[in-house]
């Protein structure tokens, strides 16, 4: 089975084939996406060359492309035409979800990444657009309990794994 959630979208627009696309190829989807943004983000991660704009948060924005064009149509889907079985793909892949952004928010090597940045950014010579864009990671990072103790990021990310089934 092919999944057109996957496929590259070809038309004028690049609109979803929404007439080829079942039910059963959201959890496919998603975690096809979920796999592929780790490896992404390992990559970014790995890396041992100095963090810098474009090789840390450019990457970054990259890094999830799939998993966001998924999201997109899967959640206007649900929320625009639920079903149950809907319903019941949204209570499995949420907690997923969750758990996938806690341990990318959360990932220590990422962090020290994007802190390395913002805590340089005029070394660096970024753009006021840049800097910007590395306030928002930064913030999103924080928020998301980067700066926590690895005892307090598990408890955060059961909890967070918790909200979401319960959202």
């Amino acid at each position: 089975m092919t999944n057109p959630l996957l496929d590259e979208w070809t038309d004028q627009f690049e609109m979803p084939p929404f007439s080829q696309i079942k039910n059963a190829h959201f959890e496919e989807a998603f975690n096809f996406a979920m796999a592929e943004a780790k490896i992404n983000y390992k990559k970014i991660y790995s890396n041992k060359d100095a963090p810098t704009f474009k090789n840390t948060i450019e990457e970054m924005e990259k890094a999830d492309n799939i998993l966001n064009k998924v999201s997109r149509v899967f959640f206007n889907l649900a929320g625009a035409d639920s079903n149950v079985a809907r319903q019941n793909i949204q209570l499995r892949i949420a907690p997923k979800l969750a758990q996938f952004n806690s341990e990318i928010l959360t990932n220590l090597k990422l962090w020290e990444r994007v802190k390395t940045i913002f805590e340089n950014n005029s070394k660096m010579k970024l753009t006021k657009e840049q800097i910007r864009v590395t306030l928002l990671y930064h913030k999103m990072f924080i928020r998301a309990g980067a700066k926590l103790t690895e005892i307090e990021k598990t408890r955060y990310q059961k909890i967070m794994s918790k909200l979401a089934i319960l959202g």
